[in-house]
């Protein structure tokens, strides 16, 4: 805009062009011209003003008349000088000559005068550029204002619709949990009866056995089949009994929802061993995406935070893991209560297994030799007496040497994982982030 405003007082200024240097040459060629042919004109008049008549100066004959025939003088005639001054023509031409030369001279002499600037205009056109450029701003930054309360607004519209899904999806809920408790509660209540119903007919049939005359030792079965069904015939009728319907619920917020079932990859930075129960942290390593794939709701470099436990049992080659809390780089903290598996989905964490191998049958190995002692020590012995301490003195010590060796057979294993190791968490909720 600036720039046109520009051209265009330059345009209004009207600069004159530089005297054209061909355009000079060309004036003075033909004064020259011009100038030269008057000249000639000039001197040719007046060379013939000045040549008198032509005289005789002898005649032939082919035979004389007289002596003195000839010789008559002849009288020239009076050379009166007449002055004669340019003509009409050459006088214009020279007036011509000199108005030419005046130009060229004055073309010569001639500087470009300065270009008259309109400064009103000037004036006038820069307020105006000026006016038009704050107008310029004041829209744009009303244009800024308008389109960040917009953003603002539409944010805001999405908060509230996420909310008044989530409000949605809880009260529906909460209405099918209140159904289901008071379709649990019927049920309940039509059990209470029918036990009640049974109880009164099991009692009545107790005492009509008591006050009938017959002894109660008939073969028959009161009250309706009531055999209880154990091991593999248990597990097949426990599918005959009747399947309650469950009802499907719609999710509330699928562009905010992370699924039950969806594996989390992250690295340890933090080492495990099973010796002492502790604390664990890991980082997510790649994005988890919402249910419908539209948002990644949980970026890579997140942190998880559980713990272990040293709950190892003998042969076990596996170190429990929990996972409580995640943290996003955004600041938003969910709870897990999710179990670390393997790449395989396997639940626990595989590491260094330490079976303290030495120190459990090395210690029973050394029972065993103290043990030994008092056999060998009686056995050189030919007192009855002194066998027989020794002998008693040896069970004593085998006694005492078992109770230990005992703690040290059931010294677990120790598992070892190292830190930088991959590992996967399984969702076992939904998770909603926003």
């Amino acid at each position: 805009m600036a720039d046109k405003m520009e051209n265009r007082a330059a345009r209004l200024q009207g600069r004159r062009k530089a005297p054209n240097a061909g355009v000079l040459a060309g004036v003075a060629l033909v004064t020259g011209l011009a100038a030269g042919g008057a000249g000639v004109t000039y001197w040719k008049n007046l060379d013939q003003g000045r040549t008198g008549p032509v005289l005789d100066t002898s005649d032939s004959r082919e035979f004389p008349r007289d002596a003195n025939d000839g010789l008559t003088p002849v009288i020239a005639p009076e050379f009166t000088p007449t002055e004669q001054g340019p003509s009409e023509a050459e006088r214009a031409l020279r007036a011509r000559v000199a108005e030419l030369e005046r130009i060229l001279e004055e073309a010569r002499n001639q500087t470009p005068s300065a270009p008259v600037v309109d400064t009103e205009r000037l004036e006038l056109l820069q307020a105006q550029l000026d006016a038009l450029s704050s107008d310029m701003e004041s829209r744009e930054a009303e244009m800024s204002r308008v389109t960040s309360e917009r953003d603002a607004l539409r944010r805001d519209v999405l908060r509230h619709k996420t909310e008044l899904e989530g409000l949605e999806m809880r009260l529906r809920q909460a209405d099918d949990a209140s159904l289901e408790e008071q379709r649990l509660a019927e049920e309940q209540e039509q059990r209470r009866k029918e036990l009640e119903r049974r109880r009164a007919e099991a009692q009545a049939v107790s005492e009509a056995q008591i006050n009938s005359p017959i002894d109660g030792l008939s073969g028959g079965s009161s009250g309706g089949d009531e055999r209880e069904y154990g091991g593999d015939e248990a597990f097949v009728r426990s599918g005959s009994e009747t399947i309650q319907p469950t009802q499907s619920r719609v999710i509330g917020a699928p562009s905010n929802t992370v699924m039950q079932g969806t594996v989390i990859e992250a690295t340890l930075t933090t080492g495990i061993n099973s010796e002492l129960s502790g604390t664990i942290s890991s980082v997510v390593s790649h994005d988890i995406w919402s249910f419908d794939m539209h948002q990644v709701l949980i970026p890579r470099g997140s942190r998880m935070f559980g713990r272990y436990s040293n709950g190892v049992a003998l042969g076990q080659r596996r170190v429990l893991v929990a996972w409580d809390r995640l943290v996003t780089p955004d600041g938003q903290v969910v709870d897990l209560d999710a179990y670390g598996s393997d790449r395989l989905g396997r639940s626990g964490l595989t590491g260094k297994v330490n079976t303290r191998f030495a120190q459990r049958f090395g210690a029973a190995a050394l029972v065993s030799i103290f043990g030994a002692l008092p056999a060998i020590a009686s056995a050189g012995s030919d007192d009855d007496e002194t066998q027989v301490v020794i002998g008693n003195l040896g069970e004593d010590a085998e006694d005492n040497a078992s109770a230990v060796v005992e703690e040290y057979l059931k010294l677990a294993p120790i598992i070892t994982v190292e830190h930088g190791d991959v590992i996967m968490v399984m969702v076992t909720n939904d998770l909603e982030l926003f």
